[in-house]
């Protein structure tokens, strides 16, 4: 059987996974250790996964549905385990932690979450300059194994702003005449 996995924020904005559920998907949700990626989160995401496979017998591939940081997690997990991703939803994802603490643009900023940030990833701020692990830095995993992408944008949202976020996410998969 066909499932999502709702991998930030279980509950927000439930549209989607209402609607899949009526036409028959599953829906799985799995804690994470933090909204920021981390490698663990994403290991527990496969092994979650290989678990309902075997257990439940539900599809070896997964639809992440991510919203925010959820699509922060959807990625990363689609380009660490590609084998495991059929497509991606994503809803606003935050690609670029420079961008959501207002390090290259018109996001407001948050010193609590850029606090929140750099605590969950053991970084100082110097270092998230140079840091690797983006979202971003992700999307040439995400394009070389040609994994399709739902992308939903209000192009309001002041959090993750299309043009420093979801626009790159477009613009990798066009720069490689996939879009």
């Amino acid at each position: 059987p066909k499932w999502l996995l709702k991998t930030e924020y279980f509950g927000a904005y439930p549209s989607v996974e209402v609607e899949m559920l009526k036409r028959g998907w599953h829906v799985a949700y799995l804690r994470n250790i933090n909204r920021w990626g981390l490698d663990e989160d994403m290991d527990a995401k496969k092994a979650f996964a290989d678990f309902l496979h075997e257990r439940y017998r539900l599809s070896t591939k997964c639809v992440p549905v991510g919203l925010s940081a959820g699509g922060l997690h959807a990625i990363k997990l689609a380009a660490k385990h590609p084998e495991m991703v059929s497509a991606l939803y994503l809803d606003a994802p935050a690609l670029n932690l420079l961008s959501i603490l207002n390090f290259s643009g018109s996001c407001p900023g948050n010193e609590k979450i850029s606090e929140e940030v750099l605590n969950a990833l053991n970084l100082t701020l110097s270092e998230l300059i140079s840091y690797r692990e983006h979202p971003l830095d992700k999307l040439p995993a995400l394009v070389a194994n040609r994994i399709p992408v739902i992308l939903v944008y209000g192009m309001g949202d002041k959090v993750c702003p299309y043009h420093e976020n979801g626009a790159l996410l477009v613009k990798a998969y066009k720069d490689k005449g996939i879009a």
